[in-house]
């Protein structure tokens, strides 16, 4: 709370987290600038306006190379994404593309499996 914040307004899903976590420690945070987009939070961070409070996802340590991360998921909690699919219908090749990179681990055989609910 010493610094400058750049973070998401207030209707971003986690900010409320990020509120509530200062609140707990009776903390004002000074927010600067507040943003519904992760690109925006890291150019005005990279310009110097402040530090940023971003998603994990939101990081690419290739791309973000400029700027220097520290995971903070212990003070403002974890939050999970989920994926919701139809039981028994086809999925197409990208479908199945997109869950893969969410989750490298799956392969065709286990989704298929789990579509069928087995």
């Amino acid at each position: 709370a010493r610094h400058p914040i750049v973070t998401y307004e207030t209707a971003f899903a986690g900010r409320s987290q990020i509120d509530h976590a200062f609140e707990a420690e009776s903390i004002q945070p000074n927010i600067v600038l507040e943003a519904i987009d992760s690109d925006v939070i890291k150019t005005y961070v990279g310009l110097g306006l402040g530090v940023g409070i971003v998603s994990s996802v939101a990081f690419d340590v290739a791309i973000d190379s400029h700027l220097r991360a520290e995971p903070l998921g212990a003070l403002f909690g974890t939050h999970w994404t989920r994926v919701g699919l139809r039981r028994g219908t086809m999925m197409r090749g990208f479908v199945y593309t997109f869950l893969q990179l969410l989750v490298p681990k799956l392969t065709p055989a286990t989704l298929n499996e789990a579509m069928l609910g087995r």
